[in-house]
């Protein structure tokens, strides 16, 4: 039986927030592979603009290129329509019936959780990974994992990733990327990278952290010969 973590989101664009809570589950739940799931159309948001799949996958494949055990997973793209977690991994269940899932969110999709399509199924099919915030206790995470699981009736289905501060291998340019400037700027996020890139900016978070520290160089060298977001 393998581990697989499942990583679903538009990835518009992905970035290094994303590379290090996808690194934190792997290591402390000994996952063999993480699957990056770029959405389709997601359901519940209204992305009129959201780029290309292509645009997408290629920012995944230069992103994860450093980590032999991560890999992008078209599944949502090729299915097409609009993307419900719940089909995914009962694919996903249906194609590895032997093998265990995981499906990493953040503290964000924890609070919506109840309001996603079956979230009692999801649970059936795949455990829950949790990455918080630095500026969120446990505690607070935790009473709001038990409340869900009273209401689903599961016990130990949602689980708590404790991130750590640093990439375990180098993730760019051979060098280690640290998170201490990234948790000190409140973390980062991709509409705030496609806002920044719109109005010409160079840097994100109230002009606290470059952009060029959120991805790899590679990536933001795509973005910008494509002219996405500007």
């Amino acid at each position: 039986m393998k581990c697989y973590g499942i990583m679903g989101g538009t990835f518009d664009p992905i970035h290094y927030g994303h590379l290090h809570i996808a690194e934190s589950a792997m290591h402390e739940f000994n996952l063999d592979k993480v699957m990056f799931v770029p959405n389709n159309h997601p359901a519940y948001k209204n992305r009129d603009n959201l780029s290309s799949a292509e645009h997408r996958v290629n920012m995944i494949k230069l992103a994860i290129e450093p980590y032999y055990d991560f890999e992008v997973n078209t599944i949502e793209i090729d299915r097409g329509g609009d993307t419900y977690t719940v089909d995914t991994v009962e694919e996903l269940k249906r194609m590895y019936p032997r093998d265990k899932f995981f499906f990493i969110i953040g503290l964000d999709s924890l609070i919506s959780f109840l309001d996603w399509k079956s979230p009692d199924k999801i649970v059936e099919y795949c455990d829950i990974l949790v990455g918080t915030r630095n500026n969120v206790t446990v505690e607070k995470v935790m009473k709001k994992i038990d409340e869900i699981e009273d209401q689903l009736g599961v016990d130990g289905k949602i689980h708590l990733i404790h991130s750590t501060k640093l990439f375990k291998r180098p993730v760019t340019n051979g060098t280690e990327a640290t998170f201490s400037d990234m948790i000190a700027t409140g973390g980062i996020s991709s509409s705030d990278i496609r806002n920044s890139l719109a109005q010409k900016k160079t840097k994100i978070n109230g002009g606290l952290l470059p952009i060029k520290n959120a991805m790899s160089a590679e990536e933001l060298q795509y973005i910008k010969a494509n002219k996405l977001y500007m």
